[in-house]
């Protein structure tokens, strides 16, 4: 989590707290449509994608097996790290290729057309509806891709006991692509007048127990291990699934990924517009990968 906020070997950020993206999934909808749960630690993406239509087909009350995930970018990173890539490089550039991010867009159409995810409307007005409105949060659908201090709100409004799921892929190739993802950082300006009691101020509620009870999860697992361990028995069951879900995940993520550079902030809106584009067949996942890059490109140059 240190290197999540280092530059060129200097710390510019302490991560408040860290997330994983992960699936969210529902183990009642798998039963009711007589699909098993899946091993996480050894499918693969075509696993993922027959198991997400094999529920479709099972539901009997018109359910889904898995919510479109490329309205946003994080799977991209996970599926670009397996791959041995980077959306983003150490030096602020675009580190992912057009092949891998077409993959990323034509899993979207093919399961689409196999009947796996919602078509176009149905997925656009899905994600518009926010977490409470996502397919397990609403009984409509067996999994969904979130971060994983969100488990606890998607549960909630399901009303059912729900999983974490690791990504597919993790045991297919070279390397693994999940990441700890810091919630946000803390951070002192360099200009500062008080630079020490400014240490004070980032040391307490990073190292401090009794600052770990009174912010919980609220940003995310606290980075600092000792205070996750802390506070554990005081967070929800789902909070606590997630932190024994990233606990298990400490051997294999492999690295952290490079501070994003500026103008990234536009990749989101980048990414949802042209997923739109390529859900409702304007353009091809081919088109939408040269689109994305040049358009990327463009926002951090």
């Amino acid at each position: 989590m240190l290197h999540a906020g280092t530059i060129d070997d200097a710390l510019y950020g302490i991560a408040t707290g860290i997330n994983v993206h992960a699936i969210i999934a529902d183990p009642q909808a798998f039963a009711d449509a007589g699909v098993e749960m899946p091993d996480d630690t050894t499918w693969t993406w075509d696993d993922y994608e027959q198991i997400a239509t094999d529920i479709s087909a099972g539901s009997a009350d018109g359910g889904y097996g898995v919510q479109n995930y490329s309205f946003i970018e994080p799977v991209l990173k996970i599926i670009a790290r397996q791959k041995g890539e980077e959306v983003f490089t150490a030096d602020g550039e675009v580190g992912v290729s057009a092949a891998t991010v077409e993959e990323f867009f034509q899993r979207s159409v093919d399961l689409q057309s196999a009947g796996g995810e919602p078509d176009a409307s149905v997925s656009t007005e899905i994600q518009a509806a926010g977490v409470e409105g996502s397919l397990p949060a609403t009984n409509k659908g067996a999994m969904a891709w979130f971060w994983s201090n969100q488990l606890n709100a998607v549960q909630t409004a399901s009303g059912r006991d729900l999983v974490l799921l690791r990504a597919p892929g993790e045991s297919e190739f070279e390397r693994t692509g999940e990441y700890f993802k810091p919630s946000m950082y803390y951070s002192v300006s360099a200009k500062s007048e008080h630079p020490e009691e400014s240490q004070l101020l980032v040391d307490f509620p990073i190292n401090s127990n009794a600052a770990g009870e009174l912010i919980l999860s609220d940003r995310g697992l606290p980075a600092n291990t000792e205070v996750r361990a802390h506070v554990l028995p005081m967070l929800s069951d789902a909070d606590k699934l997630s932190a024994e879900f990233v606990e298990n995940l400490q051997d294999v993520v492999e690295d952290g990924t490079p501070v994003p550079p500026v103008g990234a902030g536009e990749v989101p809106d980048i990414t949802s517009r042209i997923n739109s584009d390529v859900l409702f067949g304007k353009i091809t996942p081919a088109q939408a990968a040269e689109q994305w890059i040049d358009e990327v490109t463009k926002a951090i140059s």
